[in-house]
């Protein structure tokens, strides 16, 4: 029954509003598994045919014990989906990472690889930052003949609200390109991303790069973050609208 029941089903569930739908989500809990050929449909829709990011959500507070499936969407995520697929997969962090790790070899070593590859390869990667796994992520940001990878990396570090702690920890990193690749990362972070706490430090850490730093790619990256310093007029949003500090004598 639920099997027919469920094409109806879970559109009906996901043109409700927000308050309404987690309300839905745990009456129809015992009829997951049901659901779950019709979730998937929705999840890998477009915008215009339908809603993939209330999909994805839904399915993550629906199996947040089935990690091969949350490890699955993650691969398959666009950037919106991922946001909201990483917070269901925190409570797994250790298995995870076990998981997803063999992921970032996908496609490594073809000299073309599919727009899906890249996309999949930099999901994991997002999500492994997002559980604080750096090991096998970090090196990643660094430059390289193909930035495929990295690009949406950049993109996507911020969107998928991974904690911006863990790349302001790393403006002490002595590779000019992974400290470039740190500092485009975080000019991707809103304002209000960024801890007021945090913020009077990272900007001594920034004057510092830009006064002292001898790679040109890192003072070409470091203006973007500017505009997470606070409100007076120095701190304008955009980082292009005031002079910088002079450059140190060499």
């Amino acid at each position: 029954m639920w099997s027919v029941l469920a094409a109806d089903v879970v559109p009906m569930l996901l043109r409700q509003n927000a308050f309404e739908v987690p309300t839905w989500v745990d009456m129809l809990r015992p009829v997951r598994d049901r659901l779950l050929p019709a979730l998937k449909r929705e999840f890998q829709s477009t915008e215009e045919q339908g809603k993939p990011a209330l999909a994805a959500a839904v399915m993550g507070e629906l199996f947040p014990d089935d990690l091969e499936l949350l490890a699955d969407l993650v691969d398959h995520a666009s950037a919106r989906q991922l946001a909201v697929l990483l917070p269901s997969l925190e409570q797994h962090a250790g298995p995870a990472r076990a998981l997803l790790t063999p992921q970032l070899r996908k496609g490594e070593a073809d000299r073309h690889p599919s727009d899906a590859v890249v996309s999949s390869r930099a999901n994991t990667a997002v999500a492994l930052f997002y559980l604080g796994h750096l090991d096998d992520v970090w090196p990643m940001l660094k430059s390289s003949d193909d930035n495929s990878v990295r690009t949406l990396m950049i993109d996507r570090l911020a969107p998928a609200e991974v904690r911006p702690e863990i790349l302001l920890e790393r403006l002490t990193e002595k590779d000019p390109t992974l400290l470039a690749g740190a500092l485009l990362c975080l000019a991707e972070y809103r304002r209000d991303q960024i801890p007021q706490s945090r913020r009077k430090a990272m900007l001594g850490q920034l004057l510092e790069l830009y006064q002292r730093h001898p790679h040109p790619g890192v003072i070409r990256r470091y203006s973007g973050c500017w505009r997470h310093g606070g409100s007076k007029a120095k701190w304008r949003k955009s980082p292009l609208r005031f002079s910088p500090p002079s450059r140190a004598k060499e």
